[in-house]
């Protein structure tokens, strides 16, 4: 699994049933989401990387 199928597999595992759904809980646009999914999350900032792990429940 890439790092990007672990966090989809994450976001259902705590609920979310959409990637939209998950970035407005956590506080950013699901466009900025769905960019770090399909890119990677090495290329997203880290404010939104720690939104991300924040949201998640990852420490």
């Amino acid at each position: 699994m890439t790092k990007e199928e672990i966090v989809e597999h994450l976001m259902k595992k705590v609920g979310y049933s959409s990637r939209r759904q998950f970035a407005e809980a956590i506080g950013i646009p699901p466009t900025t989401l769905n960019s770090m999914l399909t890119r990677g999350l090495g290329k997203a900032s880290i404010d939104n990387v720690l939104k991300v792990c924040k949201g998640l429940g990852i420490t």
